[in-house]
């Protein structure tokens, strides 16, 4: 189910899962190839009744295909840390790459394998005696047990430690940087207060000056003075000195525009500023947030690697042991047969126990199993969180309602300066039309 799960679900191509998959397919087949014949050998108390080359291709079935399983649990594990401790060169792994060092564990494997079968073919008693069809050699059984079990379990047992130890660290960092932003860097409401007087923008405009013409109605009426609109990248400056002549009622409408026009450009710019500000304090807030979410799933996937582990060295431990001793003393430390079968099914347990430790722990696997079990295996849908993937810093789609509300700022900004100098150039045709004169 493990194979079928991985095949037919998208959300589970990832490359830890590609190792489960090869990992699960040696498990089945020692369950399918392996066991039933080993049933077969405990029902008859020990005793094999078929020919050599039938019991060859049992007993390099056995070696090959449980080591296999446990090559496949270093590598995993190893894997698992170098994704830590250098995400940089593990990221954006291709298919290909990820086949070649499955194809490598199975490499390995056969190089761990091969010799028994040479010895066969050199020497039947190597593998057959007294009708018991096991492996006799002394010399391959140090050299298997040593490939097959000492050196994975090392590699198992530092990766662990090496993982937990930098997650750890992670963790004291993480929650170093939490503490700084709420003591010192937390996030802050300030709006803009409005002020009179010069104005300082952050936005570039183009510059435009209008200067109106000064108009004595008599000698003792009001004036007015120049009135000068600048806009330009660093402020904004109106001065208007009121005068109450209907012959300059457009440069008085015409001032009023443009000075509509540079406040709306001053909120824009103030706005824009301020929001995006905001935007990229929500945006580091949710980064962190993020950052302690992955963390979280790391802890959460070495607690699974943990529980593999354990499972491992109780399951294969004994059965090894057995093999060093009878590898180094012989037939001088000897134990019953019934002992031996005892270690030998402990660790086939294994076998069938590694995919359930790996999966049960997962939720997409858990689903994956429920579609299977309802026949919904050619109906697995793309999960659109799956997306947000471990290895990628993203902003989390909460964030995203942040810059829609500023891009709608900022069309509410542009849609009324549009309005407003569309109005004032309508006052202009018009008090033209309605006065003439007035220019001349």
């Amino acid at each position: 189910m493990v194979c079928i799960a991985i095949a037919t679900d998208r959300r589970l191509h990832n490359v830890t899962n590609y190792f489960l998959f090869s990992l699960a397919l040696a498990d089945l087949l020692v369950c399918l190839l392996v066991m039933p014949l080993s049933i077969i050998v405990e029902v008859k108390h020990g005793v094999w009744t078929w020919n050599v080359s039938l019991c060859l291709l049992y007993v390099y079935a056995d070696v090959f295909l449980c080591s296999a399983s446990i090559v496949h649990m270093s590598v995993i594990s190893l894997d698992r840390y170098l994704g830590i401790s250098q995400p940089l060169r593990t990221r954006n792994k291709s298919k290909t790459m990820i086949i070649v060092k499955i194809c490598l564990v199975w490499i390995i494997t056969l190089v761990i394998s091969c010799p028994i079968a040479v010895l066969a073919s050199y020497d039947h008693s190597n593998i057959l005696q007294n009708n018991s069809c096991m492996i006799f050699s002394r010399h391959y059984i140090i050299y298997g047990s040593t490939l097959t079990f000492l050196i994975p379990f090392c590699v198992m047992f530092v990766t662990y430690l090496r993982t937990t130890t930098l997650l750890n660290k992670q963790a004291s960092i993480l929650s170093q940087k939490a503490n700084d932003k709420l003591n010192g860097n937390g996030l802050r409401r300030t709006m803009p207060h409005r002020k009179l007087g010069h104005v300082r923008t952050n936005s570039t405009s183009t510059a435009a000056t209008f200067t109106s013409s000064t108009y004595k109605s008599s000698a003792n009426g009001p004036k007015v003075s120049t009135v000068s609109y600048s806009n330009g990248y660093h402020n904004s400056v109106v001065e208007l000195e009121p005068a109450p002549r209907m012959a300059d009622t457009h440069s008085a409408l015409l001032h009023k525009s443009l000075a509509k026009r540079s406040t709306i450009n001053r909120w824009k710019s103030r706005t824009s500023s301020y929001f995006t500000n905001i935007a990229l304090r929500v945006g580091r807030r949710n980064s962190l947030q993020a950052a302690s979410q992955e963390l979280a799933n790391e802890h959460k996937a070495t607690r699974v690697l943990a529980v593999v582990f354990i499972c491992f060295f109780i399951c294969w431990t004994p059965f090894f042991v057995a093999n060093f001793v009878v590898g180094f003393c012989g037939a001088l430390c000897s134990m019953p047969p019934w002992l031996g079968s005892v270690f030998l099914w402990l660790g086939y347990i294994s076998s069938t126990v590694n995919p359930i430790i790996y999966t049960v722990f997962n939720k997409r696997f858990r689903q994956a199993f429920v579609r299977i079990l309802r026949c919904q295996c050619c109906h697995a849908l793309r999960d659109p969180s799956s997306l947000y993937s471990r290895n990628y810093t993203t902003i989390a789609p909460d964030t995203f309602n942040w810059y829609a509300y500023i891009f709608k700022c900022h069309a509410f900004s542009t849609s009324a300066e549009q309005t407003s100098s569309r109005h004032s150039l309508m006052l202009i045709v018009g008090l033209r039309r309605r006065n003439p004169l007035s220019h001349t």
